[in-house]
């Protein structure tokens, strides 16, 4: 077995989202959305800001897009922002 590297993390990462590009167009969500609905898996509350940030350092979004993407979420009622918290929803 050929041990990790980043190269081999890098190319998995690849694969993984030329796979999971089309299942997200097909649900109507953006790869940003889907950060962060994955980030809020848990289902425990989580600080807007520190959402913000863990999503920014992970997948290297601007914090703009990964705002815009918890406000669609939002709207959409999939999340719940309350006091500056984001949970997710029933939806």
């Amino acid at each position: 077995m050929q041990p990790l590297n980043p190269q081999i993390i890098g190319q998995t990462e690849s694969a993984l989202g030329a796979l999971l590009g089309p299942v997200l167009v097909e649900a109507g969500r953006s790869f940003e959305q889907w950060a962060v609905l994955a980030v809020t898996a848990d289902g425990a509350p989580v600080d807007r800001d520190r959402l913000v940030a863990r999503v920014v350092d992970a997948r290297k979004f601007a914090a703009a897009d990964v705002e815009a993407a918890i406000a669609q979420l939002a709207a959409d009622g999939a999340l719940s922002v309350e006091s500056g918290r984001v949970a997710l929803t029933a939806t």
